[in-house]
């Protein structure tokens, strides 16, 4: 019989390394620099996008990056040096066998593989990925000292140019420092990252505006974050003044967790909000030109609106004397009786003579007079005749 290999594992310890969570390395922390990225529920082809775009603009601006060159020499060396080794050897007429050349060959490849290790380990890549433990959010921590630059002529060139070269991501928004979301550590990082930006010269006053988001964070709020910037922006300056319709620069403070990201824009709002679709789009000429026609409209109108109601009242009234109203209907048959009254059994006027032009609604209004009179005449005779009678 086989022996017994040792006793079985519980399931209690298969449960707890079940349940137990992965270390992640590269989280987002204090201390960093790079770009702020929003997309919609496509995080992977964001990040794609946005290597892409990053280091087409730092090739530009920097030139290729340290890391490649070094990876490159590496591999060429690599591939290049145990061939002319082996050739060394064979003019020098060296009298080694087959298998020592081949222990050669293998040491010298295990160096170069150990010498790539260490470039890829010490050298820090230009552009890095993070976990910032939020959907739909991403941060890109750079190594450049200033990412701010390069997120200008990222957008600037997209302006200009109208061509789009994002489709996952929506927005990109440099950060130049992060760290803990506390107040006082928020208020030392203000003070160094500000200062380039609002110049303490007297007579060079500038507007600015604070965009403040909070993610996966209930500790701190906009009450207590805006007075502390406002602060640090008026010691710079006092006459640095909040405008939020057209600022000179934008202070951007973007509050992930317990990480406070903090980024400066000097042209935000002609970015579209830094926006990778906006920023494409044109503006709409002929919505402008309306806009600006229907204001004219409006302006004419306020100033004939006067000479049109004066208009109206003219013609209002030439309504009125066409048509008689109810009062000078009413005075007509009252005169038509006492007419009627005055004359003692003669007929009307309208009732006997007709004129060869009249209509039949006249013929019919003198008929109708002439028997009301007579109907009166008639009550005028008996009231006589009583009183004569008595």
């Amino acid at each position: 019989m086989s022996e017994k290999r040792g006793k079985k594992r519980p399931k209690s310890y298969y449960r707890k390394s079940c349940h137990q969570k992965r270390q992640r390395l590269n989280n987002l922390a204090a201390g960093m620099k790079g770009f702020l990225i929003t997309c919609n529920n496509n995080e992977k082809q964001a990040v794609r996008e946005c290597y892409n775009i990053l280091n087409e603009y730092a090739d530009d601006l920097y030139g290729p990056e340290k890391r490649d060159i070094l990876i490159k020499a590496d591999r060429f060396r690599r591939l290049d040096q145990p061939d002319n080794e082996v050739n060394r050897r064979k003019d020098a007429g060296s009298d080694k066998s087959d298998s020592e050349e081949e222990e050669d060959v293998e040491k010298a490849m295990a160096r170069e593989l150990k010498a790539i290790k260490e470039v890829q380990q010490s050298a820090q890549r230009r552009f890095q990925n993070t976990d910032t433990h939020a959907k739909n959010c991403i941060f890109i921590r750079t190594s450049l000292d200033n990412p701010i630059e390069l997120h200008h002529k990222i957008f600037s060139d997209l302006y200009e140019k109208k061509v789009s070269k994002a489709r996952y991501a929506m927005r990109m928004l440099p950060i130049a420092g992060t760290c803990k979301a506390v107040l006082n550590d928020i208020k030392n990082l203000a003070d160094t990252i500000l200062p380039p930006y609002f110049p303490s010269e007297m007579g060079q006053e500038r507007s600015y505006a604070v965009m403040f988001k909070v993610r996966n964070n209930n500790g701190i709020g906009r009450d207590s974050v805006l007075p502390l910037l406002g602060e640090v922006v008026k010691s710079l300056n006092p006459l640095n003044r909040v405008n939020c319709d057209s600022p000179d620069v934008v202070v951007l403070v973007e509050i992930i967790s317990n990480v406070c990201c903090l980024g400066v824009s000097t042209d935000f709002f002609k970015f579209r909000k830094c926006n990778f679709h906006e920023v494409v789009k044109e503006p709409d000429v002929k919505q402008e030109k309306d806009v600006k026609s229907e204001e004219k409209v409006e302006i004419s109108g306020e100033k004939n609106g006067s000479e049109t109601k004066g208009d109206e009242q003219k013609d209002m009234a030439d309504k009125s004397d066409q048509k008689p109203g109810k009062e000078e209907v009413a005075s007509t048959e009252g005169t038509v009786e006492l007419e009627a009254e005055t004359e003692d059994g003669a007929e009307t006027k309208d009732g006997a003579e007709t004129k060869d032009g009249d209509s039949d609604g006249t013929d019919q209004m003198g008929e109708q007079q002439s028997h009301v009179a007579a109907v009166k005449e008639e009550g005028e005779h008996e009231t006589c005749m009583t009183k004569d009678e008595r």
